[in-house]
């Protein structure tokens, strides 16, 4: 029984110093550490390759032919110890959004509020145009084209109503 522990340990030691000893008959190579990635390709029994890199439970292979693929940790008898391999940055290898830098976020969104202010304020004075030129005129009506102005100059028929009126032609209001 001893000699067969041992002879089963010393397959094991020869199958990880050719390779990395496989648990199940069949090991999924993908193209991303994801099981729903595209397959790169499907090792048999040895898997002839070299460790580069882990993210997370997955470990990044390089075939002797180039071809570069994803393997789940778990589908192999681990033969070394993960921690020996750089983790992947989950940017680079397509699994996460790359993070927005914080200065440019910060430079967009003060564009963005002057904007919106000076939009806010072209279009409170296009808004209130009839009302303006009624002031400066000095117009006789020029409280009614205010009220006008404010309260029903949204649905642009009174908007131009109140325009028309404030550039019409009307007596100046008579001085106290």
């Amino acid at each position: 029984m001893r000699r067969l522990v041992q002879a089963t340990i010393l397959l094991a030691l020869l199958l990880t110093l050719s390779g990395i000893a496989t648990a199940q008959s069949s090991i999924p190579l993908h193209s991303k550490p994801d099981s729903g990635s595209n397959l790169v390709y499907e090792f048999t029994t040895k898997i002839d390759a070299e460790p580069r890199r882990r993210f997370g439970t997955w470990l990044e292979l390089e075939m002797p032919d180039g071809r570069v693929g994803w393997m789940d940790v778990s589908a192999v008898d681990e033969p070394f110890d993960l921690s020996e391999f750089p983790e992947a940055d989950a940017v680079e290898i397509g699994m996460a959004d790359p993070s927005p830098d914080p200065s440019a976020l910060a430079a967009a969104i003060g564009g963005l509020s002057v904007l919106f202010v000076l939009a806010s304020i072209s279009g409170s004075l296009l808004y209130f145009l009839p009302t303006i030129i009624a002031t400066a005129r000095q117009h006789r009506f020029g409280l009614l084209i205010f009220l006008t102005n404010l309260l029903l100059g949204w649905t642009v028929i009174f908007w131009l109503v109140a325009l028309a009126i404030s550039i019409g032609r009307a007596q100046k209001r008579p001085a106290d």
